[in-house]
This record gives structure tokens, C-alpha cells and sequence, in this order.
């Protein structure tokens, strides 16, 4: 029970931090797809803004005179009542003129709050007299719990003294109105909206009005509307003091402010966010639902032909090589050019790409005779490949019809619709915590092999063979430009997609290599950081993050995803040395206590060969990324957009560019594990049964 508690914990605390990241991703999305930038900060607020400080602002640049102090004027008269109690308060430490100035400037606010001798206020003199006399009889009025109390009695019952007496608060009693508008569920909720509604009209200038005999609903939207506007607004209105002004390090920014909206559609029972809320999901569960069956029924498919390939060499190396060519062809391109043929062939693509890579990565690798223990060793790739499928899913969406999440984030990308693309967002994100869970438990209680496994670096010849289309493809890269004019766009998108390429392929590699070293060798501490960074990547929207990062152009774009890539080698890593320390029964490293040299000569390197295989897969990975954000509605710069169009010549020689390239290096460390005695080959790992027979009676006679 402690154990699922602390499971679950972590979970939620996964789910919080991947928000934090989608939000941040997504708000660039956003604000590239509208040109407009809120001057919010993001998620970390170190000025925020009050009526204390945007008031003293204004009274200085009125105090001055000049070419400021008509917008500072102007900013007086914007805050109104709330500025008040730090104006007033404070003009015996202005000289003469600027308390004449600041007075002056004033007038509009006490003719906004129906005070009968402000129509004649028509000199500074006049302005200052007036004030200091209303200041010493009125300043109780503008006590927090004196406006709390009024505005109160205003909700209670729509007296005419009553709504003077809030009227003369002016702006101080927005925040309290906002909060007295509460849920409106019943025909008294709609009567104490109606009476609060003059108040905040006329104090803010907002010319919104509820209709005459509204309903329930229409009185909720109304309320939500003025909710909405409080979060951008209200703050303006609002002194913050000690606590308060450390809170709003936090509060002051976008992040909270759709957290606070999300909370509040809840709380106030907003029907209106709640049922859009309710639609993003239902759309978001059925896509979902559609990435999971492929997900499924791809492992199923993949590690049956797996074991049917076992043990026959003709019908191994014809599996080996079909499987090789789809794996490392770039799933969204296939399911985005499958999408002309109808959906059904989208979800026949995404199930045999799924197929193809269990069945070419399980099947180079000893394994139980059965399809289940296959099936179990695939599951540890279920989490980096549910990420791909719904990749491919969003993209195929996106172009093939206006239903389906990918339409619903490609429109709501168009509009701008923060709120949308979040619910989607955390729609995926639980469902990749699902998937991620699962894949740690593969990883973790996966059966015992029954073989031993040994591994055979590559020869020369072998790498040179390997390595030689991607070195033709670089040089058609480089001198394609003098070749032809037709070759121009070929070379050109070429030449930007394998600088992403290089620079992925080089973070997810010192990311994935160290960071699974350390946690799968050396430090109990770098395990549960692991673990926690998978969990959080899982759960990203991986096509709209990749797409956010590949905005930033250079090689921060590619350097950002090749981390987010770096993450699951890292996690594959860890687990295949965990698993390599348990069949020889050793120890992690400790400097002292534990022998190094069977960890770095026997164990390294087998384990590293399931990450390498998967390490090479990242230009394919890379490619798939970007094809379904550009078919999302997300345009990276001109520098690391290969193609015109998703479907264009460019694109589709790119992608067989990507597939040649990682067929050759994929298939480098990907095959048949050697037998025990093959002379010259380098031991890199004995698993149980040869520790076995080394320590038999037998043996040691």
C-alpha cells in the first residue's frame, strides 16, 4: 500500500511538471500562430504589478510634468478608487505645484464616483482642497473590511444607498465584487449578478450587459466573461502586501492564470468551459483510444513474427529486412501519405510501424520461444512508441478531415485557443503516464532469457558499408547546389534536416549514454531522477513540444528534442545494464568496495547495444516530428523546414534520405547475438546461464 501511494504521488507530481512544459510550449505556439505576446511573464513573475506600485508610478509622472503627464493622468483616472489610499495618503510629500497636478488629475475619478462638488473642481487649488477634506472624513470607507462588508449587503439586497455607497469605492471594489458574483446555479444567483453587475460596468468602463430576464446559463457565462477579465485585470485594482507580494511571484503569471481558470470553471460550475472541456477530452479519448489499439496490436503483431522467424535463417533475414525498411521509414510521413487512402489505412500503417520495429529490435535479441515473452520485452519500448504513434496520429488527423485531435489542435493552433490545446495536452499526458507505467514494469519484471548473449562489434567493412549512403547523401547535401537548378531544393532540404539530425543525434547520445550510466552503474539518486524524467517526457505532447523547440531555429531546436530523445535511450540503457548486473550477480560500481573491470569490459558494452540500435533511429524520429508539426499548422523556420509541403518531392526524398540512413545504422548493432564459442569475437556479456556452467561442480573438476 505504501508503495502505491508513493507511486501514485509521483504520478501526479509527473503529470504537474509535464504541464508546466506543455504550457510553456504551447503558449509559443500560440503566440506565433497570432503575432500577439502577452506582457505576462510565463512562469516566474519577479515584478508583479498592484494598485500600490502602477499609483505611485502615475503620481510621478504627473508630479513631474511634461510629455508624461498626460499618461500618467490617464493611468490615475484608469485605477480610480483603488489608487486612492496610496495617493492621498501621500501628497504631503509633494511640493506644491505636484499636489496641484496630481489633485487635478484626480477630478475624473470623484465624477466617476458621483461626488456632487467634483463638477466644480476646475483649478489645482480647488482640486487639492477637496481632496485633502475627503480624505480626512472618508479614508475609514477604504478599509478592505469596510469594502468587504458593503459590497456584501450589495449582493444581499439592491438598495439605492447600498449601490452609492460601492459606487463611491470606484475601482477598490472590483476584486470584491468579482469574488461576490460566485456560482450561479439557481434563479438567486442570477438576481445577485444582476445587482452586481451596474457596479462593475461603471467603475471599469466595460460596457457588458445581461440581457433582461436571463437564464441560469446566460447568468453563468456572464459571470464567467467578468471572471476571465479579472485574471488580466484585476490586479490592477488590487494592494498586495507581504505575503501577498511573494505569492504573486507565482500567481502573476500565465501559467497560474489558466490554472486558476481551469480551477474556477470547476468551482463556479461554468458550463460553458466545462462543456468545452468535456468535448476537448471526448476527442482527445477516442483519438487515443485509436493510438492505443495500434499500440497494441503492433506489439502483438511484431512479436509474433518475431517467434515465427526464430530458427529459420531464409524467413529471418526476409523478415529482418521488411521490418528494418519500415521501421526506420518515418511514421508520420507514411501515415500523413496513407491518409489519402482513407483512415483505416492510417491505422494499418501506425499498427505495422509499430509491428516492424518489436519485431526487427526483438527479434536480433535472445528470446523466450514463446510470443508472450517477446511481447513482454517489447513492452519497455511501449512508452517511446505510443509517443510516435500519436505523433503520426495528430498529423494524419490534421490533414485528413476536420474530426479527430489533430484537426482540434491544428484549429486551435490557428485561433490561438490556449485553453484547448492545454485540455488536450493533458488528456495525452495521462495517458502516456499510463503507457510509461507499464514499460517501467516490463522493465523491471520482465522474464529471465534462456540464452546466453554475446555480442559481435562490427567490422570495418561492415561499418564502412553502413556509413556509406549516409556519406553520399552529405555530399549530395553539400555539392548538390552545382549539380542541376533541379537539385537545388533537394540539396537545400537535405542539408538543414542532417544538421537537426547531427545535432540530436550528438545530445540524445551524451544525454542518454550518461545519464543511463549513472543510473543503471554508479548512483541510486541518478535512477530515481531517471525515472522521474521518463515519466515527464512520456507524458509530454511530444509532436507540439518538438514543434515548440524546433521553433527556436539553429541548434537549440535540435539540441532541446535530441534531450527529449536522450531521455528514453537513457531509460532503455538503464534497464539493460540493470538487467545484465542481475544475471552476473554484481554489484553497482563502488569506488573501493566493487570491481570495475567486469562492469566496463562485460557488462558496458552489451548493454549499449539496444540503445545504439535505438540511439540511430533519431533522424527518422526527428523527421516524423517535424512532418507532423508542419501538417499540425506549425511552421519552424525556413533553416530546419526540409520541405515545401509534407508530400512535396523534397519531402518525400528526405524521407528515404532519413530511411537509408537509419536502415544502415540501425542495422549495424542489430544482429544475431554470436554463439559462446565464435573465436575472435570479444566477450561483452555472459548472462545467467554461462555463469551458471562456469560455477557448476562439473566445470570446476
Amino acid at each position: 500500500m505504501r508503495r502505491a501511494v508513493e507511486k501514485l504521488s509521483w504520478l501526479v507530481l509527473s503529470l504537474a511538471l509535464s504541464s508546466v512544459v506543455a504550457f510553456a510550449a504551447l503558449s509559443r505556439l500560440t503566440d506565433l500562430s497570432t503575432g500577439r505576446r502577452s506582457d505576462v511573464p510565463l512562469l516566474v513573475n519577479l515584478e508583479p504589478r498592484n494598485a500600490r506600485d502602477l499609483a505611485l508610478r502615475a503620481v510621478e509622472a504627473v508630479a513631474r510634468g511634461g510629455a508624461g503627464s498626460a499618461r500618467g493622468a490617464a493611468d490615475l483616472e484608469r485605477l480610480g478608487g483603488a489608487a486612492l489610499p496610496h495617493v492621498l495618503g501621500t501628497l504631503d510629500a509633494l511640493d506644491p505645484v505636484a499636489r496641484g497636478r496630481v489633485s487635478l488629475a484626480l477630478v475624473p475619478v470623484a465624477r466617476r464616483m458621483g461626488l456632487a462638488e467634483a463638477d466644480g473642481l476646475q483649478t489645482p487649488e480647488l482640486s487639492l482642497v477637496f481632496w485633502t477634506r475627503f480624505w480626512q472624513d472618508r479614508s475609514a470607507d477604504f478599509r478592505a473590511t469596510v469594502v468587504r462588508r458593503k459590497v456584501a449587503r450589495l449582493a444581499e439586497r439592491a438598495l439605492a444607498l447600498r449601490q452609492k455607497e460601492v459606487l463611491e469605492l470606484d475601482t477598490l471594489a472590483v476584486p470584491e465584487l468579482i469574488d461576490a458574483l460566485g456560482r450561479v446555479s439557481s434563479p438567486a444567483d442570477v438576481a445577485r449578478v444582476e445587482r452586481l453587475a451596474p457596479p462593475l460596468r461603471h467603475s471599469t468602463g466595460i460596457g457588458w450587459e445581461l440581457a433582461p430576464n436571463a437564464s441560469v446559463a446566460q447568468t453563468a457565462a456572464f459571470a464567467s466573461r467578468w471572471r476571465r477579465w479579472a485574471l488580466e485585470n484585476a490586479m490592477d485594482f488590487t494592494t498586495l502586501d507581504g505575503p501577498g507580494r511573494l505569492a504573486a511571484v507565482a500567481t502573476q503569471t500565465r501559467y497560474f492564470r489558466w490554472l486558476q481558470t481551469l480551477l474556477a470553471a470547476r468551482r463556479h460550475d461554468d458550463e460553458a468551459a466545462l462543456s468545452r472541456a468535456l468535448f476537448t477530452i471526448g476527442v482527445a479519448g477516442r483519438s487515443l483510444s485509436l493510438a492505443v489499439l495500434c499500440l497494441v496490436f503492433g506489439i502483438g503483431l511484431g512479436s509474433l513474427a518475431a517467434v515465427r522467424a526464430a530458427g529459420h535463417a531464409r524467413r529471418k533475414l526476409a523478415t529482418d529486412l521488411v521490418t528494418l525498411a519500415i521501421a526506420c521509414m518515418p511514421m508520420a510521413f507514411l501515415a500523413i501519405r496513407a491518409g489519402a487512402l482513407g483512415f483505416w489505412s492510417v491505422l494499418l500503417v501506425l499498427t505495422l510501424g509499430v509491428a516492424a520495429f518489436v519485431a526487427h529490435d526483438a527479434g536480433s535479441e535472445p528470446m523466450p520461444a514463446r510470443w508472450r515473452g517477446v511481447a513482454w520485452r517489447a513492452g519497455v519500448h511501449s512508452g517511446p512508441l505510443l509517443g510516435a504513434t500519436v505523433a503520426a496520429l495528430l498529423g494524419a488527423e490534421a490533414v485528413a478531415g476536420p474530426t479527430g485531435l489533430g484537426a482540434l489542435v491544428r484549429r486551435a493552433l490557428g485561433t490561438g485557443d490556449l485553453d484547448a490545446l492545454m485540455m488536450a495536452a493533458l488528456s495525452l499526458a495521462a495517458a502516456g503516464l499510463v503507457v510509461s507505467t507499464v514499460s517501467a514494469a516490463a522493465a523491471v519484471y520482465r522474464p529471465a532469457t534462456e540464452r546466453a548473449e554475446q555480442l559481435v562489434w562490427p567490422s570495418r567493412a561492415r561499418v564502412g558499408i553502413a556509413l556509406a549512403p549516409a556519406a553520399v547523401l552529405a555530399l549530395f547535401a553539400v555539392i548538390g547546389n552545382w549539380l542541376a537548378q533541379g537539385t537545388l531544393p533537394l540539396a537545400s532540404a537535405l542539408r538543414g534536416l542532417l544538421f537537426a539530425i547531427v545535432v540530436a543525434t550528438a545530445v540524445a547520445a551524451l544525454v542518454g549514454l550518461t545519464l543511463g550510466f549513472l543510473a543503471g552503474m554508479v548512483s541510486r539518486s541518478a535512477d530515481v531522477v531517471l525515472a522521474r524524467a521518463y515519466e515527464v517526457s512520456s507524458a509530454l505532447p511530444t509532436a507540439l513540444v518538438a514543434a515548440a523547440a524546433l521553433t527556436l531555429g539553429g541548434a537549440l531546436g535540435p539540441g532541446l528534442v535530441g534531450a527529449l530523445r536522450g531521455i528514453e535511450v537513457a531509460f532503455l540503457f538503464r534497464t539493460r545494464l540493470a538487467e545484465g548486473r542481475q544475471a552476473l550477480e554484481l554489484e553497482p560500481i563502488s569506488l573501493g568496495r566493487t570491481p570495475i573491470v567486469p562492469h566496463l569490459t562485460r557488462l558496458l558494452p552489451a548493454a549499449a547495444r539496444q540503445p545504439l540500435s535505438s540511439l540511430f533511429l533519431t533522424g527518422g524520429w526527428l523527421f516524423s516530428l517535424e512532418i507532423a508539426a508542419f501538417a499540425l499548422g506549425v511552421r519552424p523556420p525556413p533553416g530546419l523546414s526540409p520541405f515545401s509541403t509534407p508530400t512535396g518531392p523534397a519531402g518525400s526524398f528526405v524521407a528515404l534520405a532519413v530511411t537509408v540512413i537509419g536502415a544502415g545504422l540501425f542495422a549495424l548493432l542489430a544482429s544475431e547475438p554470436a554463439d559462446d564459442d565464435t573465436p575472435g569475437a570479444p566477450v561483452v556479456l555472459a548472462l545467467k546461464r554461462r555463469v551458471d556452467r562456469e560455477s557448476s561442480p562439473s566445470a570446476a573438476g
